[in-house]
């Protein structure tokens, strides 16, 4: 958590391969403080990836509070066609905890 809230004070950004490696490393248990913040920053910095939005996509298999956060923040990003489709499941899968 202290190293995402130093990347979120430094005013450079790292390659998006940096933030894909992050959420991987998760791999499918991560923690909700920490998705929030690097969901965060991802939105500062305007990192616009769909390396960065297929590895996000992963945690919708997450628990439900870090798979809404996910799925909040990539609801209106421009994800490919099976990202949107995911996205879309996602959805009507969970359509009453999202309203």
């Amino acid at each position: 958590m202290r190293y995402l809230k130093s990347i979120q004070n430094k005013p450079e950004t790292a390659p998006s391969g940096f933030y894909q490696g992050i959420v991987a490393a998760w791999n499918s248990k991560a923690p909700y403080p920490e998705v929030v913040l690097l969901l965060d920053i991802l939105k500062a910095k305007s990192i616009d990836s769909p390396e960065v939005y297929q590895s996000l996509l992963a945690l919708l298999e997450d628990d439900l509070m870090v798979s809404r956060a996910v799925y909040w923040f990539l609801v209106d990003k421009p994800l490919t066609p099976e990202q949107q489709l995911k996205l879309k499941m996602f959805e009507q899968n969970h359509a009453e905890a999202l309203n």
